[in-house]
């Protein structure tokens, strides 16, 4: 069931996603999330995730999926700038699960991300729109200002699935955009795509 912001609360901070994204990472992890809801009263959130303290991190299955096969080559390497941990911990788990050989770099603010970006050459980098008081727009700027990151492909992640915002993000120069939750087959169609150009 899609979220839906209860009567009354239509002004909360947040953009609705943060229970589809727990719930596709909980699935990721072959886990489940269960609500006990009561209007006026509260909500109680059930979270059953399976724990094999001997099973290595990059290794735990994602039912029905398997991992794209890329033949050998030199290191892959992926930016993430995201401000918040929890989405950057996610979308290193399904990057991880593509392809365990990607070298991931999560960055939290706009200055770390810049900075890896330059010490780290990435080979696609993924940049969160809302970085707080810097926009994703103006870390594209700032790659894009420097020899190494005119042609780097550079993706812009948002929860707003406006078509206006996408169009936006687009025509300022990002090379694709991603609308959260991002699902790992529409990811490992990116990397795919932008790992074989």
């Amino acid at each position: 069931m899609p979220f839906e912001a209860a009567e009354g609360y239509i002004n909360a901070q947040g953009m609705g996603n943060g229970l589809a994204l727990a719930r596709y990472a909980l699935e990721a992890m072959g886990g489940t999330i269960h609500v006990d809801s009561d209007v006026g009263v509260g909500s109680i959130f059930t979270l059953r995730i399976p724990c094999d303290l001997s099973a290595s991190v990059n290794t735990l299955p994602i039912p029905g999926l398997q991992p794209e096969s890329f033949p050998p080559r030199e290191v892959f390497r992926v930016l993430y700038i995201e401000d918040d941990e929890a989405n950057r911990k996610v979308l290193e788990r399904l990057i991880l699960h593509c392809d365990p050989a990607i070298e991931f770099v999560g960055q939290e603010t706009a200055e770390e991300g810049v900075a890896a970006f330059i010490k780290a050459c990435p080979d696609l980098v993924f940049v969160d729109m809302n970085l707080g008081a810097v926009s994703g727009v103006n870390v594209l700027s700032m790659i894009r200002s420097r020899s190494e990151g005119s042609e780097l492909p550079v993706i812009a992640v948002s929860g707003d699935v406006a078509s206006e915002a996408i169009e936006s993000a687009l025509d300022q120069g990002f090379d694709d955009y991603l609308c959260k939750p991002i699902s790992i087959e529409t990811l490992s169609s990116v990397i795919t795509r932008y790992r074989s150009s």
